[in-house]
């Protein structure tokens, strides 16, 4: 388990990925921290970015978790904000160019159990997915702005002024601003 007890992690910012003439690279995930198990305490976690997603036929993923990525994560009295989740990279080939979806997560991603107590999550944002041809596609917006997580709790926190980018397709509306969860989170 890594502890973060009373600190700043700001202004990060993990790669982006490489454009190809076949599959493009992602973008990098977690711009803060990037944990299998995390115990946060009085700590900020303040303008991190993850990668964007690189332009080729297939576009690359925007990379996931602006501030971060964990498998399990136990926060407490944190500030969460102006973390930004990569976009996705564009396609430009033909008919079978796909773009890629925009990473979710802009401030935390959480794939098991995310417990979180006393909380700032403010003005986070996921990526927005790319283009094909400089027309809409149908890939994924990133979810999740603020948190995206799988199971948890999520006590006595304040989830504001998040920003779940939207492509202009009406076919891929963007999801979960503040929180993009499953019925496993209470709270």
């Amino acid at each position: 388990m890594v502890a973060i007890d009373g600190c700043t992690i700001s202004d990060n910012h993990t790669g982006n990925g490489a454009a190809a003439t076949t599959t493009a690279g992602r973008g990098g995930d977690a711009g803060g921290v990037y944990a299998d198990s995390l115990d946060i305490k009085d700590s900020d976690l303040v303008g991190n970015t993850t990668g964007h997603g690189a332009d080729g036929a297939q576009g690359g993923r925007g990379g996931a978790g602006g501030a971060i990525v964990c498998r399990r994560a136990a926060i407490t009295r944190t500030v969460i904000q102006g973390n930004v989740a990569g976009c996705g990279g564009n396609g430009s080939a033909s008919g079978k160019g796909t773009a890629a979806g925009g990473g979710d997560g802009g401030g935390v991603y959480c794939t098991d159990s995310l417990q979180m107590t006393d909380c700032l999550v403010a003005g986070n944002g996921s990526g927005r997915a790319g283009l094909v041809n400089a027309v809409v596609a149908p890939a994924a917006d990133g979810a999740g702005a603020g948190i995206w997580c799988t199971a948890g709790r999520i006590d006595h926190c304040t989830i504001v002024s998040n920003d779940a980018w939207r492509s202009l397709s009406p076919a891929t509306p963007a999801v979960g601003a503040g929180l993009f969860c499953t019925s496993q989170t209470v709270l």
